[in-house]
């Protein structure tokens, strides 16, 4: 089997993503949502896709990759369908049901997992990340276009279906699985025993088994600093839509552009991260002044973006909240990583994913009910809480941080 086909299953499912990103807070609003209404769908979406995660990678062990994506990339198409009706309650039910079903990511990391070799695996899921993010760039750009010119959700929800068809050929005829991942279905009879309420009850309990392994004493200052971080740039993020629309009065079109300008800071950024660690930070061996420089860029971004008059002027702020976020990131995997030891690696990366699943359950909610209740301005300022609580508790850490670099770095 080809990579080329991986890559392009991994590429149409982004775009599919991709292209209704732009659209889909507007599109509750103007079936009458409010945007407490926006936030809970997407909470729901996001805690539909945490609790699920688990239990369908459980399957796809032992039941085999191909066949879990073919079922998931079905009820996707379902949900798609579902979308195009101009109904909030069905749209909200297509949301969950894709939040629930839409595990293509994992599905195929787990896929190449099985039969790439370990040496090859850092390349090939560099051009995972990398065809994703082409995707972000252009799916927006013409989702926003495509409803300026049509008009109506429908022809969204068809062009969806259209591309849901394409990946299910795509990975139903192409996808070919390593013959001892196939074994695994025949060999754990047990497991496949189990009735349906039994296999969710055991796989959903592996949702929180991280975070109750996890030493809190040891780790508990650095996932704090990361859940707070993560919900500075999830408010950004959730309510970047609802403000160009409702303050700056942009179009889908150009939201669509708003969005793929975005996706390629953050792509930009994820390379010249190691730029500028290389041309300004040589002398930080333990990260702490790498991460408090960045969480204040993040913080004085925010800060600016409550002053922006114009569309321009607040997407210009990206430019310098992406770098940050993407020198955040990786100082931050450095700084978790001089920590943990090979036992507890595994859990701290759980872990560490559980924080950001966090953010995205709490987030869009908060959100939702502060642009109703106190307005759209008040979306600016909301970022700037956490973001302030993160840079106070990295200060008073600062000598756990720093106390780990020599073990690591000598």
């Amino acid at each position: 089997m080809s990579m080329k086909i991986i890559y392009l299953i991994n590429f149409l499912d982004y775009l599919g993503m991709a292209f209704v990103f732009p659209l889909m807070n507007p599109h509750i609003l103007s079936l009458g949502g409010s945007l407490s209404l926006v936030g809970l769908l997407h909470s729901l979406s996001s805690g539909a896709q945490l609790f699920a995660s688990p239990v369908i990678g459980s399957w796809s062990d032992t039941r085999g990759r191909k066949l879990l994506l073919v079922i998931t990339l079905c009820i996707v198409f379902i949900s798609n369908v579902l979308s195009g009706l101009s109904s909030i309650p069905i749209f909200f039910l297509s949301r969950i049901l894709y939040g629930i079903v839409h595990q293509t990511d994992p599905l195929l990391r787990a896929l190449i997992a099985d039969i790439v070799p370990q040496e090859g695996l850092t390349d090939v899921f560099n051009n995972i990340m990398a065809t994703a993010g082409l995707a972000f760039i252009i799916g927006p750009i013409i989702g926003g276009a495509l409803y300026e010119l049509l008009g109506n959700f429908v022809y969204i929800s068809i062009i969806l279906c259209t591309l849901d068809i394409i990946t299910i050929s795509t990975t139903f005829y192409f996808i070919e699985e390593k013959e001892k991942v196939k074994a695994k279905e025949s060999n754990d009879k047990q497991s496949n025993n189990k009735t349906f309420l039994q296999s969710i009850s055991d796989d959903l309990s592996k949702v929180f088994s991280d975070l109750g392994n996890v030493n809190w004493s040891k780790y508990g200052d650095i996932l704090a600093i990361r859940f707070f971080c993560e919900c500075s740039f999830s408010s950004v993020i959730m309510n970047m839509g609802v403000i160009l629309m409702q303050k700056f009065s942009m179009s889908r079109g150009y939201m669509g552009l708003a969005i793929a300008f975005f996706s390629v800071n953050l792509i930009i950024s994820t390379f010249i991260s190691s730029f500028l660690i290389q041309r300004f930070y040589k002398s930080d061996k333990s990260g702490y002044l790498r991460i408090l420089q960045a969480s204040i860029v993040l913080t004085l971004s925010f800060c600016v973006m409550i002053f922006t008059n114009t569309a321009i002027m607040y997407l210009s702020v990206f430019v310098p909240l992406c770098a940050a976020k993407a020198l955040f990131d990786s100082t931050w995997m450095e700084v978790l990583s001089s920590r943990t030891t090979e036992s507890d690696k595994g859990v701290m990366m759980g872990a560490a994913t559980s924080m950001i699943s966090l953010s995205g359950l709490i987030c869009p909610l908060v959100g939702g009910f502060v642009g109703d209740f106190i307005g759209v301005n008040a979306l600016l300022i909301l970022p700037l809480i956490p973001a302030i609580i993160e840079i106070v508790l990295i200060k008073k850490v600062k000598h756990r941080i720093v106390a780990v670099a020599p073990e690591k770095n000598d």
